[in-house]
């Protein structure tokens, strides 16, 4: 039997990959953004009824509204102007809850408590932003424009290949060129790459470019 760390559901493994109610909540886990996925499951534990395990219903029900709350970009508490909050802001908000689990009032009710902590970070980081802009303003001087971006490891490694396919059908005759399947896969990494795809689909991409390139 498997017990969930966090949530107290008890079950064997069949139980945890064949219920419908479980794999919805995988997809509700799945859609959340990735900056705050590993933060989400420790919070759930906040929710957690002292003497039962919590339903998947139920906690299906509070990753769909942490989403909720992350997908609009801003924290508002109460009356307050609605701050700038991306998702690793709000997954610092759960972080310091779970810092602070021994003084919270447990299990929890509502994200009340997640909101406000999300808005105080977005008030510190919206005065932090003021300061440098009165700084700036009273010195003259400018923000230095950003760093360009190091390319990422997987482009890099499926352009290598890319050249090495071009070259060969560039000096060989009559072989078989692979350079438009090349440029598919590029495409395709240079899409994963962008959104965010995990490091074992990146590795599957290049596999397959390794074996149209000829390289190990």
């Amino acid at each position: 039997m498997l017990t969930c760390p966090e949530c107290g559901f008890v079950g064997d493994m069949a139980a945890f990959l064949t219920d419908a109610q479980a794999l919805t909540f995988v997809a509700a886990f799945v859609g959340l953004p990735d900056a705050v996925r590993g933060q989400s499951l420790l919070y759930l534990g906040l929710w957690r009824p002292r003497k039962r395990a919590q339903a998947w219903s139920r906690r299906t029900a509070i990753l769909r509204e942490i989403g909720e709350l992350v997908a609009t970009g801003a924290a508002q508490a109460g009356h307050g102007t609605p701050l700038p909050c991306p998702p690793e802001m709000w997954s610092r908000a759960m972080e310091t809850m779970l810092a602070q689990r021994a003084s919270l009032n447990l299990p929890l009710t509502s994200h009340g408590y997640l909101i406000r902590v999300a808005y105080g970070l977005a008030e510190q980081a919206a005065a932090d932003r003021e300061r440098r802009r009165e700084e700036q303003a009273r010195t003259g001087a400018h923000a230095a424009p950003p760093e360009p971006a190091e390319e990422h490891w997987a482009i890099r490694e499926i352009g290598k290949r890319m050249i090495r396919a071009t070259r060969i059908a560039l000096t060989s005759r009559g072989g078989v060129n692979n350079t438009p399947a090349m440029e598919r896969l590029f495409a395709e990494i240079q899409q994963a790459v962008a959104d965010g795809a995990a490091e074992t689909h990146l590795r599957e991409i290049l596999a397959r470019a390794r074996e149209i390139s000829g390289d190990q």
